[in-house]
């Protein structure tokens, strides 16, 4: 890639946009018509779901500017949400000046099979006994069930369980049951995991059973990949930050103002759930365009949040992350110290200059699934080009930094409305019937001008009619 800024690029025409995008990427002509036409993917999309009647599209964009570990990236965004790319590009743009984000992460690709087992006729604690006492036999049967994935180096690394007392509250009962929770550690090295990982689960049951002379109930994947943890870092100077206030504030004054709005999310969980929806814009959108499961990522950000937060909480929890051999102790007490209400944090640093970082896990595939059907995920990977998972995931976490910071920026200066409206304004003026380019051109100018409680359909509509009586007179 020869660079990832494309100045004014969002000022052309799509035709234009396209042709830009073909000189500065790896993309070639079939790749543009890929992602351009819909039509003859009918058959490949009505295979992937139940039921299929059409297909919902979304638009399609790229963020610019961005720098991830000293490497240019133009990187595809799948949202129907206004603002969200140009409020990215601004800020990979402002980080530019520092290097760009700097992304580091465990570097494995570990994801967590899960077993629950009830209704044992011994204690629970000798179920965990002899449970515990097979760990490598057990590893060892799921790895020669699943060759392919243990010859890469993956597979089943190794194993652990706990004991899960529970008070039936509901039933205002005193009884209290025990299962066991039997934890597999698998390598699913460049995939998501979750079809291979659910296979060896339902594999490796009724071994479970004979060793713990009761029943498997759920046996299951995961999602809160805590071993598949991303920390992303950027600085944006003071001087940036000034001139992108067009000197309105100064540098200082805009780092202390985000500084103090990151303190308020994590100190009141009404404005957390905000900020995490600012990160989590930038996320999903690069998870849809790559074909990867957003709900899955998701569930795992929040649950991770939760989890840091309450880990003294829950019995035995804790004692598995220090105990886990796949960890290095700085690894352990990352995870340990990471009770926040945001998963980020902002601060200056000597000279002054905005820090912000993010910790999140993400659990990323650049095989399998519909990142492999889908042909517009292909493309959006191939545009991407990372070689594996873990490069995917770290664009992911810049991206999410990127926009948690813009949606800040813009917050503590001029407000997100301004560049929000104007967007707004297009949409309205397509939902009123604006037929061609010059048409929505000029009712969203119109619109734009006009005070913010009048940016509406109704007005976008009674532009419109304005402008067709006076093109026919």
């Amino acid at each position: 890639m020869k660079t990832s800024q494309l100045p004014a690029f969002y000022k052309n025409p799509l035709q234009k946009r396209q042709e830009i995008l073909l000189e500065n990427s790896t993309l070639d002509k079939n790749d543009i018509e890929t992602i351009s036409n819909t039509k003859n993917k009918t058959e490949i999309f009505d295979k992937m779901i139940e039921n299929m009647i059409g297909i919902f599209p979304i638009p399609l964009g790229i963020a610019t500017n961005f720098i991830v570990n000293k490497k240019e990236y133009i990187i595809p965004m799948a949202t129907e949400e206004s603002s969200v790319i140009a409020a990215v590009s601004f800020a990979a743009k402002l980080a530019r000046n520092s290097g760009g984000f700097f992304v580091t992460s465990t570097g494995i690709d570990v994801v967590i099979g899960q077993i629950q087992a009830i209704e044992m006729k011994i204690s629970a604690e000798e179920a965990k006994k002899n449970v515990d006492s097979y760990q490598e036999k057990l590893c060892l049967m799921i790895n020669t069930k699943f060759p392919k994935m243990y010859e890469r180096n993956g597979g089943a690394k190794y194993m652990t369980s706990r004991i899960l007392t529970i008070s039936d509250d509901f039933q205002k009962s005193q009884t209290r049951k025990e299962m066991l929770i039997i934890y597999f550690m698998i390598d699913v090295k460049d995939a998501m995991g979750a079809n291979i990982v659910n296979s060896m689960m339902e594999f490796i049951a009724p071994t479970i059973e004979t060793l713990v002379q009761g029943n498997v109930l759920l046996k299951i994947i995961s999602n809160l990949p805590i071993h598949r943890t991303f920390t992303a870092k950027a600085v944006w100077t003071k001087q940036v930050l000034q001139e992108s206030s067009k000197n309105k504030y100064s540098g200082d004054e805009i780092a202390q103002r985000i500084i103090q709005a990151w303190q308020f999310a994590e100190n009141d969980p009404f404005r957390a759930a905000t900020h995490l929806k600012g990160m989590m814009n930038g996320i999903d959108s690069v998870c849809i365009a790559t074909g990867n499961d957003f709900r899955s990522i998701e569930s795992a950000i929040h649950s991770f949040r939760k989890y840091s937060l309450e880990i003294p909480r829950f019995s035995g929890l804790e004692q598995m992350i220090l105990d886990d051999i796949l960890f290095t102790d700085l690894q352990k007490q990352e995870i340990l110290n990471s009770r926040t209400n945001t998963l980020t944090k902002y601060y200056q640093n000597n000279n002054g200059d905005l820090v912000g970082e993010l910790f999140v896990p993400l659990s990323i595939g650049v095989v399998g699934g519909a990142t492999k059907v889908n042909p517009v995920a292909q493309t959006c990977l191939k545009l991407l080009d990372c070689k594996n998972s873990q490069e995917l995931a770290s664009v992911f976490a810049a991206v999410g930094l990127a926009q948690n910071f813009a949606a800040l920026r813009a917050l503590v200066t001029e407000g997100i409305q301004k560049g929000h409206m104007k967007l707004h304004a297009s949409n309205l003026a397509i939902m009123a019937g604006a037929q061609n380019n010059q048409e929505i051109e000029q009712v969203t100018q119109l619109l734009y001008q006009k005070n913010p409680s009048e940016i509406s359909l109704s007005t976008a509509t009674l532009i419109l009619n304005q402008i067709r009586e006076s093109f026919e007179k």
